[in-house]
């Protein structure tokens, strides 16, 4: 029924679920989850497949378009700009992680898809941090994403899209649902797929269920 996916395990577990989803369609709950750095995968529901996109060069199968939601998670200049104060943190898998994603929306871009940006954005003192640690305590250390400053500002790639990727703002944390309107948004509009993707999604998500 229900799977939980945690930090580092993030990643790993999808890309397992990703081998298994296909004989496990009918012990699934109704929202199919998935976290993956890069757009590696998406996950089949229990629904009737309505269509299919390539990500990875892998066959990714899309199911009721007008149900699903893609939540975006991470891209800020603060991670992606050369001059990012966390730059260094997906250095390596910047431009690949930032291609296959502008290759999935623009993919999506005509379709009824839910495109969902999350910002993370934390006023001048970080009062919001009470004893921070793991990648919240080095946010906090490095000055990363304070808001109005440019590293919190989305990244001009993302940031073309304008109005089609909605931003929701809120999230002090790892989880993008306290202090949002995300639930609300996913409710309002009838979602019940859910793919989760960015940079470090390994450590920037708290957990699914």
């Amino acid at each position: 029924g229900r799977v939980r996916l945690q930090d580092g395990q993030a990643a790993q577990q999808a890309d397992i679920w990703q081998g298994e989803v296909s004989k496990a369609d009918d012990k699934l709950d109704k929202s199919s989850l998935a976290v993956v750095d890069g757009i590696h995968c998406q996950l089949r529901g229990p629904h009737t497949e309505a269509s299919t996109m390539a990500a990875d060069n892998r066959r990714v199968v899309v199911t009721e378009l007008e149900r699903t939601a893609i939540i975006m998670i991470g891209y800020q200049n603060d991670y992606f700009s050369p001059t990012g104060v966390l730059s260094s943190v997906i250095e390596a898998s910047r431009a690949e992680v930032l291609q296959k994603t502008l290759n999935l929306v623009n993919q999506l871009i005509d379709t009824t898809v839910l495109l969902i940006a999350t910002p993370i954005l934390f006023t001048e003192d970080y009062s919001e941090l009470v004893e921070p640690s793991g990648i919240l305590k080095v946010i906090k250390d490095v000055g990363a994403f304070r808001s109005g400053s440019p590293g919190a500002e989305t990244i001009p790639e993302i940031a073309q899209f304008g109005g089609r990727i909605m931003s929701v703002p809120g999230k002090r944390g790892l989880n993008a649902f306290m202090g949002t309107k995300l639930e609300q948004i996913l409710r309002q509009e009838g979602i019940t797929d859910v793919v989760l993707c960015g940079a470090v999604t390994s450590v920037c998500i708290d957990s699914t269920e």
